[in-house]
């Protein structure tokens, strides 16, 4: 008996074997033939062919065939194994970092592994396929998405042309309107104070606030502060006429900027008059 050859391997789950007999004039002719599928019991068939009904699973699978002719005499046993590989793992969800962003965003996925390479991955946008093939773990828009939510999904295709079910959605926020402008609450003309504390509106989507203060027009320091309830300024250093005035921004969760408040400012005086 000899298995006609096979494509090995295959990402046919439920392939077909075929063989052909050699006889030699005069002899009896083939009765039928012994098939041994993997482990499972032979079992009689009269076909130079047997087509497996139900999906196997990924890996080797060996056929082995006998011929038996009508007296009875046995060939001797052919084997055939066929690899087969019809799965390739689902990728898990793709994630954009950073999440809300106020840029084209950025997914990054972990890599499917299979033994077949190489595995490339098809990009889903919002549920349209936006681009397939692609071999890096990685992808962003060719044109940034309007504001709003927006998902990704990918599907990973190995070596052999599989097509794994597609992943989870991978979420992203993109939000490129700048926040309100806080209001600074006015200061006293005139200090004599060794501190002042800044204060201002509460700007509902803020993360966080951009506080910046002056000595005379020169910036003299910069800091980032997480409530409008007050940020001190330590101005014991500071000489009498000397301006102190200062300026914030919010900043909300996707990066966006405010305009910048206006400017409120004192004037250090610590000489009493005579």
């Amino acid at each position: 008996v000899t298995i006609n050859p096979m494509t090995s391997p295959t990402t046919d789950a439920t392939p077909t074997w075929s063989w052909t007999v050699d006889q030699t004039e005069g002899d009896a002719p083939v009765d039928h033939y012994l098939i041994s599928l993997d482990i499972f019991p032979a079992f009689e068939t009269i076909s130079e062919s047997y087509h497996v009904s139900s999906p196997l699973e990924d890996g080797d699978h060996n056929l082995i065939v006998i011929a038996v002719d009508k007296a009875g005499n046995q060939s001797q046993a052919a084997g055939s194994v066929v690899v087969v590989d019809a799965t390739v793992a689902t990728p898990t969800a793709p994630v954009a970092n950073p999440n809300p962003t106020n840029q084209n965003p950025v997914w990054t996925w972990e890599a499917v592994a299979d033994a077949h390479d190489p595995v490339t991955y098809n990009v889903y946008l919002d549920g349209v396929l936006a681009e397939s093939g692609v071999t890096e773990t990685d992808w962003s828009p060719v044109a940034m998405p309007a504001d709003g939510d927006h998902y990704l999904q990918i599907e990973a295709v190995d070596g052999l042309g599989n097509v794994s079910p597609i992943s989870e959605k991978g979420w992203v926020t993109i939000d490129t309107v700048i926040p309100s402008t806080p209001i600074m609450t006015e200061l006293p003309e005139y200090t004599n104070a060794q501190s002042l504390t800044f204060t201002w509106t509460a700007v509902t989507d803020a993360v966080s606030y951009i506080f910046r203060y002056y000595k005379d027009g020169a910036q003299e320091g910069i800091d980032t502060v997480l409530t409008p309830s007050g940020h001190m300024v330590d101005i014991s250093g500071w000489q009498d006429g000397e301006e102190i005035s200062a300026d914030v921004i919010a900043v909300d969760a996707a990066g966006n900027q405010s305009e910048a408040s206006g400017a409120v400012w004192s004037i250090v005086d610590r000489t009493a008059p005579t």
